[in-house]
């Protein structure tokens, strides 16, 4: 099931995430060391502070949690919670 989620995050803004948006930008925020309520689903990993080290990280999590098979080069081609 895909029910949309919703929440405010700290600066006030209402994000719109299903569950998989949500899980995904719950790992964005681990590997990056931030609160996960400041990331949405339009956020880049690199401009939130990412490089290709960590998005290695990022691919091999997103491998075993979500169960999906990313190439490394797949962040960088598409590097937003909802992509």
């Amino acid at each position: 099931m895909n029910d949309i989620l919703i929440f405010k995050n700290e600066i006030g803004l209402e994000a719109h995430l299903n569950r998989t948006e949500l899980k995904i930008a719950k790992l964005f925020a681990d590997v990056l060391q931030l609160k996960p309520k400041l990331i949405n689903k339009q956020d880049d990993f690199f401009r939130l502070g990412g490089n290709s080290l960590l998005a290695i990280k990022l691919v091999a999590i997103l491998d075993q949690e979500i169960l999906v098979t990313l190439r490394f080069a797949d962040i960088f081609l598409a590097p937003t919670v909802s992509a």
